[in-house]
């Protein structure tokens, strides 16, 4: 994937089209900037930590911005009225992009469906003893509940798991 891709793709667009999706692009990065840009399917794509997590497309009558998930704007329902959606793109004017906090809480949807942690928690278990295999889970609970390591969990969780069925591992019944 190459920004060099992307920018061919828009050269090739006529104005407003051009235009708007160079405007999108922008609101994009600036939301993403560690995102590696280029073109997926044909059209520009964003990919984060190896998985398209957006992407537009220029079309006779309208614009699109892609999700790359057909279930993103099923947990957004308010936020997208007005807009023409299928499972997988949000149709907008030719010549009105789309606001910039709307994008932002396309992204964010799209990038809590894709990423289980944002960051890697690595706790410290040098010193925790194994039993047939497995953690001791006293020790192990111990271990685990250090503010910083939950609190990183928690935070992670009401940025991007709000609202949605959410699984979580914890050492122990007392630990979860």
């Amino acid at each position: 994937m190459s920004q060099q891709e992307v920018d061919e793709y828009l050269a090739s667009l006529e104005e407003p089209k051009r235009t708007t999706l160079q405007e999108l692009r922008q609101t994009i990065r600036s939301i993403v900037p560690e995102a590696e840009e280029g073109i997926s399917y044909g059209m520009p794509a964003y990919r984060l930590r190896g998985k398209v997590i957006a992407g537009f497309a220029a079309f006779k009558n309208h614009l699109s911005y892609l999700p790359h998930s057909g279930s993103v704007f099923a947990e957004i329902p308010d936020d997208i009225a007005g807009y023409v959606a299928s499972k997988g793109a949000l149709q907008f004017p030719i010549e009105r992009p789309l606001p910039k906090a709307l994008v932002k809480k396309l992204l964010e949807t799209q990038k809590g469906k894709c990423f289980i942690c944002e960051k890697k928690l690595d706790p410290d278990l040098h010193g925790v003893k194994t039993q047939a295999g497995d953690y001791v889970e006293n020790q192990l609970a111990d271990r685990m509940d250090r503010p910083k390591l939950v609190g990183d969990i928690v935070t992670h969780w009401h940025k991007y798991g709000e609202r949605r069925r959410t699984v979580a591992f914890a050492c122990s019944v007392g630990h979860s």
